[in-house]
């Protein structure tokens, strides 16, 4: 159905039509992207790090961006700021990613269970090789 009708998307097993108004209604964006995230196991996993990094000095936005940015297949971290302070704060994440171990990124992996895993190449039937095959660079 989705090669027949090439504006529709499939969202799990619901089918949209992009040019349908009710398109990602709030209610949508809630059930798919909020709703299997919130948890108890979730919100005390964001706890633990919370308390990790508050140790360190840092805040929970600025770990998910040092966290977005020490992961190789990352090449872009795109912010939403839109005052100069959430682009200060954003910016400290660069001083938490310097602190950034390999054992504060296993552990926090384990805790919120997600560590990364490159793209699967279909064409040798391996795993791919990260877009950045260095380290991040540490000033």
């Amino acid at each position: 159905i989705l090669r027949k009708h090439p504006s529709w998307i499939k969202v799990t097993n619901y089918l949209f039509r992009m040019d349908d108004p009710k398109f990602m209604t709030a209610d949508l964006m809630k059930k798919f992207f909020y709703e299997p995230h919130n948890t108890p196991q979730t919100i005390s996993a964001l706890k633990e790090v919370q308390q990790i990094v508050k140790e360190l000095g840092f805040n929970l936005t600025q770990a998910a961006l040092a966290w977005v940015l020490n992961n190789k297949n990352v090449s872009t971290a795109i912010i939403g700021a839109s005052k100069l302070e959430q682009l200060d704060d954003s910016l400290e994440a660069l001083q938490l990613l310097k602190k950034w171990t390999p054992e504060l990124d296993q552990k926090v992996n384990t805790l919120l269970n997600n560590t990364p895993t490159p793209k699967f190449n279909w064409n040798d039937f391996k795993a791919g090789t990260p877009r950045r095959s260095e380290e991040p660079k540490k000033q």
